[in-house]
């Protein structure tokens, strides 16, 4: 092989590798949220574990309109900045952010409010039953709660636990369990996946501040920042 072939062997082989790289650096980036399958989205959903652009305009309107009296609110229901989050309880980028949004809300008291609308994955075993244990607390005004434990028990998901949870709380459990078996609360979790799908929700957690979509866990500083931004408006 003469030095002209060496040359060129090694430059094709230095962008053989390069490229390689570069594929792999792009499919790892920003493994930070829970994608739907393709099947219950549309074409354009990314796939499962991938983060798009952070920042998309949105249409403040559009999902202000959405909100009802039918969904957990957190915080002073006079606050002016709404934080609407669509959530999975057995998502673990769910579990991430949830700290760092209590915190907020917080720091923001009586200025921020957090509204959550059930978006469980179907590829999620537990996460559909989980909400309805949250939404049966909630009949009995402890929605919030019943969400701050299936959080912290995630990893436990199942009847037992969500008993477990109701007992720990004080609630009826008769009511508790009538009300998942009866399985009265399907329309509710129908209807936050059906708004979702109205502004192309696709994966989870799904956060929409002010103009601002977020479809990845934020961090506590991104999540300042962004209501920092929608405050000096």
């Amino acid at each position: 092989m003469t030095n002209g072939q060496y040359i060129i062997f090694a430059f094709v082989s230095i962008l053989l590798l390069a490229s390689i790289f570069l594929v792999w650096i792009i499919s790892d980036f920003g493994n930070n949220n829970e994608s739907l399958p393709l099947s219950n989205t549309n074409a354009n959903s990314q796939s499962d574990n991938s983060r798009t652009d952070p920042l998309i305009t949105s249409t403040k309107e559009l999902y202000g309109s959405l909100i009802n009296e039918n969904d957990p609110v957190r915080g002073s229901g006079a606050a002016g900045l709404v934080i609407l989050e669509f959530g999975d309880f057995e998502c673990p980028y769910c579990q991430t952010v949830f700290p760092n949004l209590v915190k907020i809300l917080s720091e923001y008291q009586g200025k921020v409010k957090l509204v959550w609308k059930d978006f469980p994955n179907p590829s999620h075993l537990n996460a559909r039953d989980a909400a309805l244990a949250a939404r049966c607390a909630g009949d009995q005004g402890q929605f919030w709660e019943y969400h701050d434990y299936l959080f912290a028990n995630q990893a436990e998901l199942s009847r037992e636990m969500y008993n477990q949870i109701a007992l720990e709380l004080r609630l009826s459990l008769s009511q508790f369990n009538k009300c998942l078996d009866g399985q009265e609360k399907i329309e509710l979790i129908g209807q936050g996946l059906e708004d979702g799908q109205k502004l192309g929700v696709d994966a989870t957690p799904y956060i929409f501040i002010g103009n601002k979509q977020f479809n990845y866990a934020l961090s506590y500083e991104e999540l300042k920042g962004a209501v920092e931004e929608e405050i000096r408006k």
